[in-house]
């Protein structure tokens, strides 16, 4: 695999045609539903969305790989009124290694923080 200076590799886009919004935005509401929160740092749900959508992503170096998709389906989740956000630091100067100094982080609005998030 080849990657430029920043250590990024080229656009992936899986084989398939990608979902529909309706469809993404329901994937993403019943994902948060089981999990709690989300935000496009954890690689479990980044892997997972561009699995079920077939959204491009840029893989990493180390991380969770960049899907730009799945950032723009979790704003519209909060602006429909559907989640709620909040930021997140980013801690153990991180930022240093690539990571941003902070994310949104969302729930759905009509649930209670679940005590297990971590």
């Amino acid at each position: 695999m080849t990657t430029d200076a920043a250590g990024v590799a080229p656009l992936e886009r899986p084989v398939g045609r990608p979902r529909p919004k309706r469809d993404r935005m329901a994937w993403l509401q019943d994902w948060i539903h089981k999990h709690g929160k989300a935000d496009v740092l954890n690689s479990d749900l980044v892997w997972e969305y561009v699995e079920a959508t077939q959204a491009m992503h840029n893989l990493q170096m180390f991380g969770a790989p960049r899907c730009r998709q799945l950032g723009v389906d979790l704003a519209a989740l909060y602006r429909q009124g559907a989640a709620d956000r909040r930021a997140v630091g980013i801690g153990d100067g991180l930022s240093s290694q690539g990571f941003p100094r902070w994310v949104w982080s969302y729930r759905l609005r009509h649930e209670k923080p679940n005590a297990k998030l971590t």
